[in-house]
């Protein structure tokens, strides 16, 4: 049976990782991404073959990412650019 700091340090773990959960990810995402640009198969991630990467302008965040496409984003890039066009 688990002695109360175990489960005090488990608590604390999950708080950590519930606090830091979106950096995480990002980071994971990130290097998951950039394994893909330099070469290994897309399906470490996607079902999809990734055709390329569009890199984002890095205003949010201030680094530029790298954002996959695959031939299922081709197909609706017409569609958004409309939505875009007519909501802007």
């Amino acid at each position: 049976m688990a002695s109360r700091n175990e489960f005090e340090d488990g608590l604390k773990r999950i708080e950590e990782l519930t606090t830091n959960a979106e950096q995480i990810q990002e980071e994971i995402l990130s290097l998951t991404f950039d394994r893909i640009a330099n070469g290994e198969p897309s399906n470490i991630l996607l079902a999809e073959s990734v055709l390329e990467f569009f890199r984002s302008s890095g205003t949010s965040g201030g680094q530029p990412k790298l954002i996959p496409v695959t031939a299922e984003t081709l197909k609706l890039l017409p569609i958004s650019s409309a939505l875009l066009t007519t909501v802007g």
